[in-house]
């Protein structure tokens, strides 16, 4: 995938992206190296996408099971020197 993406991204000069979006651009930019900011980023994809496994319709109607595996295989956040993460925490 990283080859595919490379051409586009020789341009620019930094990466943002929010909540699954922050989570992209914190592993693209560490593997890049292009600095980064990540606004709410998930912080710990399996303790969100947990909540949602099972069988679903996606936006055109067609099922798709979120498994286990799939929950697992996302990697952990990575924090980069080379980037910026805002959090906002509610407060009930």
């Amino acid at each position: 995938m990283m080859a595919d993406v490379q051409s586009y991204l020789e341009g620019i000069d930094l990466l943002v992206g929010t909540s699954m979006g922050g989570f992209l651009v914190s592993r693209l930019a560490a593997e890049i190296g292009k600095p980064h900011v990540a606004i709410n980023p998930v912080m710990d994809v399996a303790a969100t996408l947990n909540k949602h496994l099972g069988t679903h319709q996606d936006h055109f109607g067609r099922p798709f099971t979120l498994t286990d595996q799939v929950v697992s295989s996302y990697p952990a956040f990575l924090p980069s020197h080379n980037g910026m993460v805002l959090l906002d925490f509610a407060v009930d």
